[in-house]
């Protein structure tokens, strides 16, 4: 059979024509034996798994004080989500950093046109 340099132990290989196959390696040679290719066990990710949820709700509520703002909660709650965000995001590799300042900034939006429109609401009422 091919012998090939190589320092892959002995064991079954899949065979590159042909999916369904794996071909035995002795080590040193392809020894010219096969069989039908074994099923995998699915491998488990050894990654953790991390998340900011308090970003995503910082972007998410800051987006939605732009809008909808009863008594500037919402953009107080962007702006408090985002900061934990963005503290969260360098504990955690800097995962979430941006929806963090994008709530951060979208608060800040949505503080300036609350208190736009609370200000023109005042001066319609007063004299």
């Amino acid at each position: 059979m091919l012998r090939v340099m190589s320092s892959a132990p002995a064991g079954w290989y899949p065979n590159p024509n042909n999916q369904d196959e794996e071909l035995l390696w002795d080590g040193a040679e392809w020894s010219g034996v096969s069989r039908e290719a074994q099923a995998k066990a699915p491998v488990a990710s050894t990654a953790p798994s991390v998340s900011n949820h308090l970003a995503a709700a910082a972007a998410i509520i800051g987006g939605i004080s732009v809008v909808f703002n009863p008594g500037f909660l919402l953009s107080i709650l962007a702006f408090i989500f985002g900061w934990v965000g963005v503290s969260r995001a360098s504990r955690i590799g800097g995962y979430g950093r941006a929806p963090a300042w994008a709530g951060i900034v979208l608060g800040a939006v949505g503080l300036f046109m609350g208190y736009t429109v609370f200000r023109e609401a005042m001066a319609g009422l007063l004299p």
